[in-house]
C-alpha cells in the first residue's frame, strides 16, 4: 500500500512540477499552494474530529498511513512553492541584466545565461524533482521511532 502511494505522489510531484507550470501563471499556482497549505491541516482535523466522533480507535498503520499523507502533501506544496520562486528569481534576473546590463549582454557569463534559460529552468526543476523523490522516500519507507 505504500509502495502504491509513493508512486501516486511521485507522479502528482512530476505533473505539478514539470506541466503544471507551462498550464497555470505562476501567480495563480502560488496562490493556489497558498491555499492548500491551510486547507490541508484544515481537512486534516475534520478527518481526525470524525474519527473521535464515530469513537473508532484507529490501527498504528492506519496512523502511519494518514501521517505520510499529510507530509507528502506539505513536502509536494512547499517544494513546488520553491519552485515557482526559483523561476521567480531566475527571471527576474533576465530582466535585470536586459534592463541594467544591457552593455555587456553579449559578454560571456550573461549571454550563457540568457541563451540557456530553458536549460537553467530544467535543470533546477530536476534537481527540486531529485531531491523530491528521497523525501518522499524517506515519509513512506523512513522508520518510525
Amino acid at each position: 500500500m505504500k509502495i502504491v502511494f509513493y508512486a501516486l505522489f511521485v507522479i502528482l510531484n512530476c505533473f505539478l512540477i514539470f506541466k503544471l507550470t507551462k498550464i497555470v501563471t505562476p501567480k495563480t499556482a502560488a496562490i493556489s499552494y497558498g491555499s492548500a497549505m491551510l486547507i490541508v491541516p484544515l481537512l486534516a482535523f475534520i478527518a481526525a474530529g470524525i474519527v473521535r466522533g464515530i469513537h473508532y480507535i484507529p490501527s498504528p498503520f492506519f496512523l502511519d498511513i494518514f501521517k505520510a499523507l499529510l507530509l507528502s502533501f506539505f513536502i509536494l506544496i512547499l517544494l513546488n512553492l520553491m519552485v515557482l520562486a526559483a523561476g521567480a528569481i531566475v527571471s527576474k534576473l533576465n530582466r535585470f541584466q536586459e534592463t541594467h546590463n544591457a552593455v555587456n549582454l553579449e559578454r560571456n557569463p550573461v549571454s550563457f545565461a540568457r541563451n540557456n534559460l530553458q536549460t537553467i529552468e530544467l535543470a533546477y526543476k530536476t534537481i527540486f524533482f531529485a531531491l523530491s523523490l528521497l523525501m518522499l522516500y524517506g515519509v513512506w519507507f523512513g522508520e518510525k521511532k
